[in-house]
């Protein structure tokens, strides 16, 4: 309970801002490396949480059957007694897990929450459900590698060497069964978990950007974001920039150029576009200058 809220404020900390940082935040290769670094981020506090969650749950098979009294009394036993590389035990697994896991989680989510133009409540928490789900297909086989061998026993009782020694001797034990043992079970859990995730941290993010409070979300009937891009609003990201053809349209309809008295193109474009109401770059302005005298 008190580690999976801290991995997720990193995950979505962490993901949030590598997408802030993308020349291009909203193409789902985007989503893709901002996932998987979110997922190297969270590692580090991951690893060892769930390496005392695995002994906690096994502690009368392993480690001589000692009880612990919680999971700060399990890092400090094996602080103790393995040193700081023992509480890191499963991190490289743990990496290779979560960096094709997250990168699968956000990448399938926005990818289903764009198949409709305004999510509802209920499709919100499918999409979280399913890219949870997702997310468990891409790197489930890692997991159960990165489980034995965290809930493997001490020194000479240990039966692996690392995760290639554990993935070989686990598959000639047990076949490719080996690694999908508990899958339904992983699967089912997934579901009402990363749903419940997904549309709490969506909900977090709209509820602090509203305005006018809670009120502007509950009853609001834009589609929650997952994250907000500074110096991006929702607008500048679905509006595209005005063809050189569409700005000289706007300026004949709007202000009767065949009825006015205009000295140079130069002036149209300084005299109407002086505001920040259409951005065209120089070369921009260059090539409309010219279509004015054209036309």
């Amino acid at each position: 309970m008190g580690g999976i809220g801290l991995v997720n404020a990193i995950v979505f900390g962490v993901y949030g801002n590598v997408q802030r940082l993308s020349n291009d935040p909203n193409s789902l290769t985007s989503h893709f490396y901002a996932g998987s670094i979110a997922g190297v981020a969270q590692s580090f506090v991951c690893a060892p949480m769930e390496l005392a969650k695995t002994r906690l749950q096994l502690s009368s098979q392993i480690d001589g059957g000692l009880k612990f009294t919680g999971p700060i009394h399990c890092l400090k036993y094996i602080l103790k007694t393995e040193g700081i590389k023992g509480a890191f035990k499963g991190l490289t697994a743990t990496i290779l897990r979560d960096i094709p896991g997250f990168a699968a989680y956000f990448v399938s989510f926005e990818f289903f929450m764009r198949q409709v133009e305004t999510p509802s409540i209920p499709y919100t928490l499918t999409a979280g459900g399913c890219a949870g789900m997702s997310s468990w297909l891409a790197c489930y086989p890692i997991d159960v590698v990165k489980t034995h061998m965290q809930a493997d026993a001490l020194g000479t009782n240990a039966k692996y060497n690392g995760f290639v020694d554990c993935a070989i001797k686990g598959f000639k034990n047990e076949g490719p069964q080996f690694f999908f043992r508990g899958l339904n079970s992983t699967l089912i859990r997934a579901f009402p978990m990363n749903a419940a995730c997904f549309f709490v941290v969506s909900w977090v993010l709209d509820f602090f950007n509203a305005k006018t409070g809670m009120d502007s979300v509950v009853n609001s009937d834009q589609p929650l974001t997952l994250v907000n891009l500074d110096n991006k609003s929702q607008a500048d990201l679905e509006t595209t920039a005005p063809t050189v053809e569409e700005v000289v349209r706007k300026i004949i309809t709007d202000n009767a150029l065949s009825h006015q008295y205009v000295s140079t193109p130069q002036e149209v474009v300084q005299n109407h576009y002086t505001s920040s109401t259409i951005n065209i770059s120089k070369e921009s302005k260059s090539r409309l200058a010219s279509d004015c005298n054209l036309k």
